[in-house]
């Protein structure tokens, strides 16, 4: 069953502002311990550095956090992924540039059953290896399958709702920092763009 799907829910902005603000208190709580040594060490002989932000990112100010969900990522991506209740995502978040057989079995089954989906595999890899034997066969068989990188992923989270979560908190210190990542990335995707979520190691029957 898809994890998310546009008409299953009221997209209201009180409604995704609620998703990430409490994904964002999950995601801190985790790696709080870890993210406040990180902090110590990093700005211990450097406090006027540190007074001079307000959320860890160097010339970060008030207003900067928070901008206009529609003049960063959504313009900067909307020519790859237009909103639709018909996209279905599938993220590799673990650095690859390619597909694993495994995961290719994954793809395919939801393309091959689902031809009116536009399926994105998004990887975030600044590369993708177009050659290889999964990812090429792929693209030579089903027209719907589309891959893309998403590096840097930064891109992707300036201007919306969780931007300060991605850029000023410890997320990315804990020890689950790809499941952090990909868990953000379900959310924001669905928000910015519409349509369905899949894991990787979801077969289609």
């Amino acid at each position: 069953e898809p994890a998310w799907h546009l008409q299953e829910f009221n997209r209201t902005s009180e409604i995704w502002a609620l998703l990430a603000c409490c994904f964002q208190q999950y995601s801190t709580k985790l790696d709080h311990e870890e993210y406040e040594t990180h902090q110590q060490q990093q700005h211990a002989d450097d406090s006027a550095t540190k007074d001079a932000m307000i959320c860890g990112r160097f010339g970060c100010c008030p207003g900067s956090c928070y901008a206009n969900i529609e003049s960063t990522s959504a313009a900067l991506f909307r020519n790859k992924f237009p909103l639709s209740e018909y996209n279905a995502f599938m993220i590799e978040t673990s650095d690859r540039n390619t597909l694993n057989f495994r995961h290719a079995c994954a793809v395919e089954s939801l393309a091959a059953l689902n031809p009116n989906f536009r399926v994105y595999v998004l990887m975030t890899n600044d590369s993708i290896d177009h050659n290889s034997p999964t990812v090429s066969t792929l693209q030579k068989h089903y027209e719907n399958i589309r891959f893309h990188s998403i590096f840097p992923t930064a891109d992707l989270f300036m201007g919306t709702l969780l931007e300060r979560w991605y850029f000023c908190s410890g997320w990315n210190y804990g020890p689950f920092p790809i499941i952090h990542l990909s868990d953000a990335l379900r959310v924001l995707l669905l928000y910015l763009f519409g349509g369905y979520y899949f894991d990787l190691d979801i077969i289609m029957l």
